[in-house]
């Protein structure tokens, strides 16, 4: 490893710059436990925030439509009354009592313009809704090709691909000690062997930038699971 890159690595290990580091073990990942595709949206649309604040907005202007909606219901009022006519039944006259309903009936379109605005309100809400819903299911499935797609990148770039090149440099050594190659031939297996190593390092980048995406659209952490992804 050369010395930037060591002090890059103990940097971000947070140890001392001037300690001896050996690395050993082989470089490996684990696959996200990925339920299928509908679980994964049906798991964004219950974990997303967005998507609940996108509820929570209809829910609302549904109720702002509905306290207008009742304003322009009349108010009913009850009376009732009780008089004595000829100075009441006691006296040879009589007592009279009623009583009654009223209410008030709007002349003008009352309340018509809170109606209006709430009625408005309440369908951007819902056309708000339902544009986020199209787009974190697009979010979603778009993750979910990207990681699959990772996923083979990396399973091309296997170790079984890195042995084949790390033999091939190998070989060539030893031809070139026995004088069947000369130096160019080291150098090339040496470069090759250098490209797939970073092809499988980018591999394994991609996949792990993949599956924080896929997380991030799904709004919650998937399992990992190191023998492999169900389906």
């Amino acid at each position: 490893m050369r010395r930037p890159t060591r002090l890059e690595l103990k940097d971000l290990l947070a140890i001392d710059p001037t300690r001896r580091l050996a690395i050993k073990g082989d470089l490996s990942f684990a696959l996200l436990d990925m339920p299928n595709r509908d679980r994964l949206l049906a798991r964004a649309v219950e974990r997303r925030t967005d998507l609940q604040a996108a509820a929570s907005r209809v829910i609302a202007a549904r109720k702002e439509l509905s306290l207008a909606n009742r304003e322009i219901i009349p108010n009913l009022t009850v009376f009732g009354f009780y008089r004595e006519e000829a100075g009441g039944r006691d006296k040879g006259g009589s007592d009279i009592t009623g009583g009654g309903i009223g209410f008030e009936l709007p002349l003008l379109d009352r309340y018509e313009g809170e109606r209006q605005i709430a009625t408005a309100e309440l369908a951007q809400a819902q056309l708000d809704q339902d544009n986020l819903q199209r787009e974190v299911r697009l979010q979603v499935l778009s993750a979910i090709s990207a990681y699959e797609a990772g996923r083979e990148r990396a399973d091309a770039l296997s170790d079984a691909v890195l042995e084949a090149a790390e033999s091939s440099l190998e070989l060539t050594r030893r031809s070139f000690a026995a004088g069947k190659v000369g130096a160019t031939a080291i150098t090339s297996a040496q470069n090759n062997l250098f490209d797939v190593r970073r092809d499988y390092l980018d591999a394994l980048g991609a996949l792990v930038t993949a599956g924080t995406d896929l997380e991030r659209a799904t709004g919650g952490l998937l399992v990992m699971d190191s023998r492999g992804a169900s389906q």
